[in-house]
């Protein structure tokens, strides 16, 4: 029995560091386009032969590609062999439920976008009928790229409001009236003459976790996201990972309610919210209502009278040292400000970034949210906390931050759930001596 016990012991050890080096190995060839085998053991501190051994298994399972011979090396020796991630084994279909627009992209396994395809509905549109145009978004974009449903590893459909990730329920979409407790990745299923993965889950969890991409995965013990522009909400990561909560409401900073007597009604039926009170609509107002005296003295005054004043030309004057720009925009900061005085007594984050609308609003706003958060009396604590604007270059593309993200987490899921156990019968099948 103990002999039994020591070759069991003793088979499942390298099969741990094999399945160890091939995902090492794959990961490199996700962050890298064209490596050579000398490269691979440079980088993953592995033997040339471990390389050589997980790189042809990962060719006969088709996850890499040979991209031919590179360049000889300056002593004339023989030319390297190059490889890369096949980004043509699987595709990727990210959605996103706005009000009124139903978004969708189609990404390679790298996440590069292959498709976009926009298609408005009626908002008033029920669930059932806003799900079956949903999966008539998906036939038109495999109809558009001439992909077969058994080429897509899986999809990614961000939603808004509470989502329970897990199973794949839409709790309570805020801005849509469907109802609630809705299994929204079942009732896709379902729609679908065909089986794939789908992953829901709030589309700012998704934004989330593309911020963490653009920031090179790097994985701080607390970074907390808060985007908002048409609506709010937020993302909280903690070593690397979504933190969702037991129902989905983790994330949902938009609703924090920061004004109890507040006669802002917010969307979610509540008034005082955060997410009613840094609108844009109400920076907007504050402007175009100001006393005829202000006004007049205004660089923004122009732009009221025409009737084409903009979020985007509030930040320009206020950076510009315009006093009512500046006064329209203090109580947004005084918002944010206090969002985040209680989300550090709640998660003690290194980090907070600013996405959406916001994130364009420039130094004065930034400066001056810091120089409020530093007032704080528990921020005279000695700890790190860096306030930030989002990393990602969509230019105001909020959507397409959303398709991203919704791509990148199916891929992750994709590599990790990929069946290595199956990649060793298949290493034992080539060399019969395993």
């Amino acid at each position: 029995m103990s002999q039994m016990g020591e070759r069991i012991q003793t088979s499942n050890k390298p099969r741990n560091i094999r399945e160890h080096n091939l995902k090492l190995v794959l990961q490199l060839f996700r962050q890298q386009e064209i490596l050579s085998i000398h490269q691979i053991a440079q980088q993953a501190s592995l033997s040339k032969t471990t390389v050589t051994k997980v790189v042809s298994l990962l060719l006969a399972q088709g996850l890499v590609v040979s991209m031919g011979k590179g360049a000889s090396t300056e002593e004339g020796g023989k030319k390297p062999e190059l490889f890369a991630l096949n980004t043509e084994k699987a595709y990727i279909i990210s959605l996103s439920t706005g009000v009124g627009v139903i978004s969708g992209a189609v990404l390679d396994l790298k996440c590069r976008l292959l498709y976009r395809h926009d298609k408005a509905y009626d908002p008033g549109l029920n669930y059932p009928d806003t799900l079956e145009r949903v999966a008539e978004v998906i036939g038109e974009m495999l109809s558009a790229l001439s992909l077969s449903h058994r080429q897509i590893c899986g999809i990614a459909l961000g939603c808004d409001g509470v989502v329970d990730a897990e199973n794949g329920i839409l709790r309570y979409p805020i801005h849509h009236k469907w109802g609630k407790e809705l299994p929204i990745a079942e009732d896709l299923l379902r729609i679908l003459p065909y089986d794939v993965p789908i992953w829901v889950d709030n589309a700012c969890r998704f934004l989330g976790y593309a911020e963490l991409v653009a920031r090179g995965g790097a994985a701080q013990e607390c970074m907390v996201t808060v985007f908002s522009a048409g609506g709010t909400g937020g993302c909280i990561i903690q070593h690397g990972r979504i933190i969702k909560g037991s129902n989905g409401f983790v994330g949902e900073l938009g609703h924090f309610i920061l004004d109890t007597h507040s006669d802002v009604l917010c969307q979610c039926g509540n008034y005082g919210c955060f997410e009613a009170l840094v609108s844009p609509r109400q920076v907007l107002a504050r402007v175009r209502e100001a006393a005829p005296d202000k006004l007049a003295g205004s660089s923004l005054a122009p732009a009221v009278q025409a009737a084409a004043l903009s979020i985007d030309d509030v930040f320009a004057a206020a950076q510009e040292g315009d006093a009512l720009a500046r006064e329209a925009l203090d109580p947004v900061v005084g918002c944010f400000a206090a969002l985040i005085h209680n989300t550090i007594l709640l998660l003690d984050p290194q980090e907070i970034v600013i996405q959406g609308v916001y994130a364009r609003a420039g130094d004065y706003f930034l400066e001056r949210l810091r120089t409020q958060v530093r007032s704080f009396r528990f921020y005279k604590i000695k700890h790190k906390l860096d306030i930030s604007y989002s990393r990602l270059k969509s230019s105001g593309d909020y959507i397409a931050d959303f398709l991203l993200g919704g791509g990148y987490y199916v891929a992750e899921m994709f590599f990790s759930q990929y069946d290595f156990r199956a990649m060793e019968k298949l290493e034992t099948a080539i060399d019969p001596r395993q």
